[in-house]
């Protein structure tokens, strides 16, 4: 029997000894999706993690799963490095307890090492700038200078149609900066973002 004469609705012996390991694999990861895609496995199995995936139990256990899967950490380090910090986020020292989220597990993406446990924002500052030193030495600097005096016009033209003045208005109305001062800044950065240098 050839493999494309194989159908998904069975496995009998014969078709087991003629294909190998890895064809037999295949074979059944074939099965599994055409039956699991049937409309009353799926009705089942949306009864079924309606009534037991929000469990207690069934979240503990995808928990510890998912720790030991993802960055080989069991349960008992994670609550160690969560007793360790105080529950607070090892970056900003907020609660994590208090903001009402989970815990984010904070690993080095080169050698898989887990380094702490952080709180929602801070590891989403760490995967924006891409873990670079440069850029967050770059940030605390930026906000560390002293703004520069900038005049803006007084005038505050809006035309309804007028994409222009309409920019204008929302920059003096907002920050009490000219399209003009705007544009300048702009140039005095060559149109680069002033921490990270990015032209987009």
């Amino acid at each position: 029997m050839n493999e494309e004469q194989i159908v998904v609705d069975g496995l009998s012996s014969d078709v087991v000894d003629e294909l190998s390991k890895e064809r037999r694999k295949a074979y059944m990861r074939a099965y599994l999706k055409a039956y699991r895609s049937t409309p009353d496995q799926k009705a089942y199995s949306k009864a079924y993690s309606k009534e037991y995936g929000s469990t207690p139990e069934r979240k503990a256990y995808k928990k510890k799963h998912n720790l030991m899967k993802k960055y080989n950490l069991s349960i008992d380090a994670y609550n160690f490095l969560l007793l360790s910090q105080n529950h607070c986020c090892a970056i900003c020292d907020t609660n994590i307890k208090e903001t009402g989220r989970f815990c984010h597990v904070d690993h080095n993406h080169a050698t898989g090492k887990v380094r702490a446990l952080l709180c929602h924002n801070c590891n989403s500052t760490l995967g924006y700038v891409k873990e670079s030193q440069k850029i967050l030495a770059s940030a605390i600097e930026y906000l560390n200078m002293i703004p520069p005096k900038i005049i803006s016009k007084t005038t505050k033209r809006l035309a309804a149609n007028d994409k222009y003045y309409r920019k204008e208005y929302k920059l003096l109305q907002k920050y009490g900066l000219s399209l003009d001062s705007y544009n300048v800044l702009l140039n005095v950065q060559d149109c680069c973002c002033k921490i990270c240098r990015n032209t987009r």
